[in-house]
């Protein structure tokens, strides 16, 4: 109703909410067997459809669902009358559906009954491998194969061709195959199988030759053999007449040569090995079997042995074979213008064989001799050469340095005029048997004086005395210096180098105005210096035990001499002194230059006899207390003064201060002085000890000396 004059206005809002649906993706690929066998129960599956709500499935004809109807997984039996066809599957909503998978899938077929078996028509008992095979049988997928005792199969297991293996219990017998699929298997396919025996054959007893590379073979001939061959199974060997039982064999290579004789009966070849050893290792040839040389040495060569072992051996003449276990060494010391013989041989344990080498060697250097190098004043120098007795040897003189000439160059003893100043080399050339050699003297030519001299020794341990011998040619006045601040004017003066190190000795000699100056030179080595330290130079016997300590550092050589006839070459040796009395010690060092000192003590070892006393030069008392000095055999005290004794019989002991007086005295042995003085421990200080007494072997003795208190 209208109450006034205003229009009342009224608005509906209404809101529709609707949703779109999908189609299922497409199938997935669907998961089983693609050959399925007649009455089986099969399992096919897919992965799942996105949007699908169910799962719809197509089955070829005899394909019948048992379980999982409209799922991802289902249980198919198949019929005996199902056939090839596709299996699909695809999703489905209430939109509709999605495009499907699919799988072919094939159902078995029958195997075939037929099928024939290749086999050899017989296997030889040898012949361990062998092939059988079987023709292909329809719809077939595998072929097992059944092996009787004694034939094993190598290879081929489930296909229609194996590789068999017979061993030594194999017998004629039955083989057997049986064709299959996965779905059902045929029945067996056989075939038998017939082994021949081998023909009986012999080759032989194995043997060795008698170091030879021939033999005869002895086979045993085979009865109603079709052919018979000998054959090489390892080595070498040429057979003379391959096809006969007992032929000849040459050419057999060192060590062992399998022969095999092989029988063939027309059906099976049977065979026997024999083995010959040959022994011998042959001979391979020297370089050359005869040479001439000039010279006293030369190479042997000989091809290196493949077998056995070589050595050279020297069968007539002289020489001397580096390595004569080498196919290839050096022969020196050949002698000269006679026939060497040397041996190549070529051997084993058990044979050998050889060739021998003749060397004739013309080695002129063993005769030529110039002489000896002079010294010309006069311009002329008589030559002389070694003479040869040789008619098919002739010598000539040359000069090859500085002039001159020669009166008579064929002789060899014959004159040079004309020579320079200087050095003038002189040649005199043996030739002969087409060989040549040479030797050289050096003439000088010279104004007097001539200055030189020899060294009697240029080197040696210090001090070193030497003689001087002046070799100067021609009159002259000389002066000698020494190189260690000493002269002299003696012709052919001996001087002695104090002190080690190298001097040049320089000889000057004058006369009508002409000076002239030569030099040598002098090593002085230096000496070791012998020193030696001893652990005890105070022994008693028996067991006087001396150990001496070497105290030269460069010292390599030594020599001890103990001073009662014993000696040692040892650097720190132990001597042991049997009786008592005072020995001297000589020590000689010798360094790696053979140098030597000498050191001599006199009375250094002291051995007293089993009886003995010895005191300490110092005690400690005990301060806080006295222990009235008691000590007992053997002890070894530090706070008592007292003597270490042996084989005492009586014995007096007193003790006086430095002032003179008498601090202590005891008649007992086993009892010391601990350094108390009328009850009182006495000062630190130097006192004196006196002790006499005699000991078991009716000896008196006698000590004194200092001894220390020290607090």
């Amino acid at each position: 109703s209208i109450k006034s004059g205003k229009r009342c206005v009224s608005k509906l809002d209404k809101q529709i909410h609707s949703q779109m649906g999908l189609l299922p993706k497409d199938a997935t690929s669907i998961i089983g067997s693609n050959m399925v066998c007649r009455g089986s129960i099969v399992t096919f599956s897919t992965r799942e459809i996105p949007y699908a709500t169910s799962y719809k499935w197509s089955l070829p004809y005899g394909f019948n669902i048992v379980s999982g109807l409209g799922s991802t997984t289902i249980e198919v039996q198949v019929s005996y009358d199902a056939k090839d066809g596709e299996v699909k599957v695809w999703g489905e909503n209430d939109c509709g559906e999605g495009i499907h998978s699919a799988i072919n899938v094939q159902v078995d077929k029958p195997i075939a009954t037929d099928g024939e078996i290749t086999i050899p028509p017989y296997v030889c008992d040898d012949e361990t491998i062998f092939p059988l095979s079987v023709s292909e049988v329809a719809n077939a997928t595998n072929y097992e194969w059944i092996m009787p005792t004694g034939y094993h199969i190598l290879s081929g297991q489930g296909t229609r061709s194996i590789m068999v293996k017979i061993d030594k219990y194999a017998l004629s017998s039955t083989v057997s195959v049986i064709p299959s699929n996965i779905c059902t298997e045929a029945e067996p396919i056989k075939a038998d199988i017939v082994i021949r025996s081998l023909p009986f054959v012999e080759a032989g007893v194995d043997f060795i030759t008698d170091c030879s590379d021939k033999a005869e073979l002895r086979a045993t001939n085979t009865v109603n053999a079709v052919s018979t061959t000998w054959k090489l199974e390892s080595g070498y060997a040429e057979f003379e007449n391959p096809t006969k039982s007992n032929t000849k064999v040459t050419g057999l290579m060192y060590g062992d040569n399998v022969l095999s004789w092989n029988v063939d009966d027309g059906y099976c070849v049977g065979y026997d090995l024999v083995t010959v050893t040959n022994q011998d290792p042959g001979i391979t040839e020297p370089e050359f079997s005869e040479v001439t040389i000039c010279e006293d040495y030369m190479t042997l060569r000989a091809a290196k042995p493949e077998f056995g072992m070589g050595r050279w051996t020297l069968i007539a003449g002289d020489g001397e074979i580096e390595n004569p276990n080498s196919h290839e060494t050096k022969i020196t010391g050949l002698s000269n213008k006679r026939t060497n013989v040397i041996r190549w041989e070529v051997y084993s344990p058990q044979c050998s064989n050889s060739k021998n080498v003749e060397v004739v060697s013309h080695d002129l250097n063993k005769l030529v001799d110039a002489g000896s190098d002079g010294v010309s004043t006069t311009g002329s120098f008589r030559l002389s050469a070694r003479v040869i007795n040789d008619a098919n040897v002739t010598g000539t003189w040359t000069v090859e340095a500085g002039t001159g000439t020669i009166e008579d160059p064929h002789n060899p003893n014959t004159v040079v005029n004309g020579l320079a100043t200087g050095i003038n080399t002189i040649r005199w050339t043996l030739t002969g048997y087409e060989c040549e050699a040479y030797d050289e003297i050096k003439v000088r030519m010279v104004d007097e004086p001539i200055a030189s001299f020899n060294i009697e020794n240029t080197e040696g341990c210090e001090p070193l005395t030497v003689q001087f011998t002046n070799t100067t040619i021609g009159n002259a006045e000389y002066k000698w210096e020494f190189g260690d601040g000493s002269t002299s004017d003696l012709r052919s003066p001996i001087h002695i180098f104090e002190k080690a190190g190298t001097y040049t000795v320089k000889l000057t000699a004058s006369a009508n105005g002409r000076v002239d100056t030569y030099k040598g030179e002098v090593n002085v080595l230096p000496s070791p210096v012998a020193a030696f330290s001893v652990a005890e130079r105070q022994l008693y016997v028996p067991n006087a035990e001396a150990h001496f300590y070497n105290e030269t550092p460069e010292a390599v050589q030594y020599l001890w001499q103990f001073g009662d006839g014993g000696s040692s070459e040892k650097e720190n040796p132990v001597y042991t002194y049997l009786e008592d009395g005072l020995y001297d010690v000589t020590y000689i060092v010798s360094d790696i230059n053979l140098c030597s000192d000498t050191l001599v003590m006199e009375d250094y070892i002291k051995v007293g006899k089993d009886s003995y006393l010895v005191f300490p030069t110092a005690f400690t008392p005990n301060v806080e207390h006295s222990n009235g000095g008691h000590f007992s055999e053997g002890e070894r005290r530090l706070d008592v003064f007292y003597p270490i004794g042996r084989n005492v019989d009586s014995y007096k002991l007193e003790i006086y201060s430095s002032w003179g007086n008498k601090v202590f005295e005891s008649n007992d042995q086993y009892i010391g002085w601990d350094g108390y003085y009328l009850g009182k421990c006495a000062a630190q200080g130097t006192y004196f000890y006196r002790a006499e007494g005699r000991f078991k072997d009716g000896n008196a003795f006698q000590y004194s000396g200092n001894l220390m208190l020290i607090r």
